[in-house]
């Protein structure tokens, strides 16, 4: 073998070792889920999440049980968490007040929605998935002090999709690294109509595990890359009133320079 082979080889060996481990599905992801198109949402890539524009979506929880990339089996029983924070930063533990996001969790029979008041029904502090990323001295999009809440629930063994890594997926790329595993999911219905559109609604996923000594500690997350972000945007009534009321400005100002 000469020696232009033998780089060109390393060269080869070492792409396909980077492409795989971009590609490799993690235990748990975030993504957006419609019925009708499927997983939806842009894959920003300079926040490194998936971004969904609209006040009503479906946030999919996805579980991948038993994931060569990591020792240890998840049980789709075990306790999970589902968090919500305000980003961006608000910087201080202000008295606000920035609506409600609505969460239903899409179970059979249906569960009643959660009406989660911003930021009254929220907990103030460094939510504990920047904790856990310090931790494990891995980046974060950003580490501050905010509003968040965590949703506790449980996957549904009868519930299953096939592998998938929503980065790829999102991106247009090869998803070489899926597990092969059937994953685990469960749906929730998000409703941002009645929140603040100067702020987003930020998505993790997280397995709390119990510790001794230490009590429960977060054991395993989405990683940066596979959470999302929500957007509310303006209700159709309201931009038709913004529109009409804008014409009528228009109107009297041309009126008056007459």
């Amino acid at each position: 073998m000469n020696k232009h082979t033998l780089t060109t080889l390393v060269i080869a060996l070492a792409l396909s070792c980077f492409v795989s481990a971009a590609n490799a599905v993690p235990v748990l992801q975030v993504a957006a889920w419609d019925p009708v198109d499927g997983y939806i949402g842009t894959w920003d890539t300079s926040s490194e999440t998936t971004v969904v524009s609209g006040n009503e979506f479906i946030i999919r929880a996805l579980l991948d049980p038993e994931n060569n990339n990591v020792p240890d089996t998840y049980n789709a029983m075990d306790t999970y968490v589902l968090s919500i924070a305000v980003i961006p930063s608000l910087m201080e533990e202000p008295p606000l007040d920035l609506g409600s996001i609505s969460v239903e969790q899409l179970t059979n029979p249906p569960s009643t929605p959660v009406s989660i008041e911003v930021t009254g029904d929220m907990t103030w502090g460094l939510p504990p998935i920047e904790e856990a990323l310090k931790a494990k001295s891995l980046p974060s999009h950003d580490v501050f002090e905010t509003y968040f809440y965590e949703f506790e629930f449980m996957f549904d063994p009868s519930k299953t999709t096939s592998s998938i890594d929503i980065e790829s997926y999102l991106l247009g790329l090869p998803d070489d690294g899926s597990s092969g595993n059937d994953l685990y999911y469960m749906d929730f219905a998000i409703d941002l109509s009645g929140f603040s559109m100067d702020y987003i609604a930020h998505f993790d996923l997280y397995f709390n595990q119990y510790v001794e000594g230490e009590g429960y500690t977060i054991a395993y997350f989405a990683p940066p890359s596979h959470d999302a972000e929500g957007r509310a945007v303006p209700e159709p009534g309201t931009l038709i009133l913004l529109g009409t009321g804008l014409a009528a400005f228009g109107a009297a100002r041309a009126r008056k320079g007459r």
